[in-house]
């Protein structure tokens, strides 16, 4: 996901496909993103009320993940792939994902 669909004049959203009401956006984070900030942030630009994300590939350089149960997040330094990230969200920064790194 991008803040700004635009980096150096090249749009970035690789597609925007339309099925009833349903929308799918495939869309790229840049290196330094932050990842619920950016969905947070697309979600308010797209105007969606309510959204899933299927699947995401890519690496992240820090991440804090907050295992269940707990209030405090884990913090892994240094670059990780992100095997899995799924979960719901909304404009409204709601949002319940899973993410797997190794």
């Amino acid at each position: 996901m991008v803040l700004n669909n635009e980096v150096d004049g090249k749009n970035l959203e690789v597609s925007n496909f339309a099925n009833g009401s349903m929308r799918i956006h495939v869309v790229r984070l840049l290196p330094g993103e932050d990842i619920i900030l950016s969905i947070q942030n697309f979600a308010k630009r797209k105007h969606i009320r309510a959204g899933v994300i299927l699947t995401c590939v890519g690496s992240t350089g820090h991440t804090t993940l907050r295992p269940a149960g707990r209030k405090e997040g884990k913090i892994f330094k240094g670059k990780h792939e992100i095997v899995s990230l799924t979960g719901t969200f909304n404009a409204d920064g709601q949002h319940h994902l899973h993410c797997y790194i190794s």
